[in-house]
């Protein structure tokens, strides 16, 4: 049962990233295994599905760094409400964590003139 979700959970990230594709969206790093900076969270890693960064268009001086997190399941959601508080707070300890680690930093080299690094969380859950 677990290989079936796995490959379930996959074929997910797959349809994201070819959704983020037609936006013109290039992606820096999939399947990401970031450590935890924060106690609370209480984990030792958070995983990032999909990383984006790219020069804001609307904002000079800034680059967006995108966490993209995606949530698939063969099985209908009984509970839409509280599973997505549960997803939507995993991905805002994921942001908080990326905001204070070195990945960030060695991924922001790349835009050097830059001064504002805005870090920004997308959820897809898909059913």
């Amino acid at each position: 049962m677990g290989e079936f979700s796995k490959r379930v959970g996959e074929v997910g990230e797959d349809i994201v990233v070819d959704i983020l594709k037609l936006m013109g969206w290039e992606y820096v790093g999939r399947n990401i295994e970031l450590p935890c900076c924060t106690n609370s969270h209480e984990k030792k890693t958070h995983g990032i599905d999909g990383l984006y960064l790219y020069e804001s268009p609307l904002e000079s001086n800034s680059v967006e760094n995108v966490i993209v997190s995606s949530k698939y399941s063969s099985n209908p959601y009984e509970a839409v409400l509280s599973t997505f508080k549960k997803h939507f707070k995993d991905l805002a300890n994921t942001i908080e964590c990326y905001s204070k680690s070195s990945l960030k930093i060695d991924y922001n080299k790349i835009y050097k003139r830059s001064m504002r690094k805005n870090d920004t969380g997308v959820l897809f859950l898909f059913q």
